[in-house]
């Protein structure tokens, strides 16, 4: 039988996890827009991919680019509830790549093969790369937590 003391602690371990699991969701959503979602269509600069871009046929990878951050963006506000500075500081920058992406104005990426189109969708990666940064070095600390491996890790 377990004593009141034993249940609370076991409750509270399960909050912590559920706040590492979040923070990993969110820390998965990142990594996934910036090296599948962007990084598979634009390849390399000499061999750009841009048929590769998830649900191109249907011309919705920039959309699900745009979804897929607002969502984000949820998240990471909820997490930051109590931390409201670093909490503005990651709104201001989901706020940013919202902006990068809106002003991109190719649906499929299929200017990742001239130096111009590849270069606003490389400032639109980096720019969520730095959230991850930020989320990374300042959210998980201030949340207990840390990014942990995930399945787009390769191992």
């Amino acid at each position: 039988m377990l004593s009141a003391g034993a249940a609370d602690n076991r409750s509270y371990q399960t909050a912590d996890e559920a706040v590492q699991e979040l923070f990993k969701a969110l820390m998965t959503g990142l990594q996934f827009t910036t090296q599948a979602r962007l990084g598979r269509p634009m390849g390399t600069f000499e061999r750009p991919r841009a048929r590769r871009a998830e649900a191109r046929r249907s011309g919705r990878s920039l959309r699900h680019v745009q979804l897929s951050i607002a969502a984000l963006d949820d998240l990471a506000d909820l997490l930051a509830k109590q931390t409201p500075i670093l909490g503005k500081t990651l709104s201001k920058r989901f706020q940013r790549v919202a902006s990068l992406a809106r002003d991109l104005d190719d649906p499929v990426f299929a200017n990742v093969a001239l130096p111009q189109g590849r270069i606003r969708v490389e400032v639109l990666q980096q720019s969520i790369e730095i959230i991850a940064l930020l989320c990374r070095e300042e959210l998980g600390p201030a949340l207990g937590v840390v990014t942990g491996f995930n399945a787009m890790d390769g191992d």
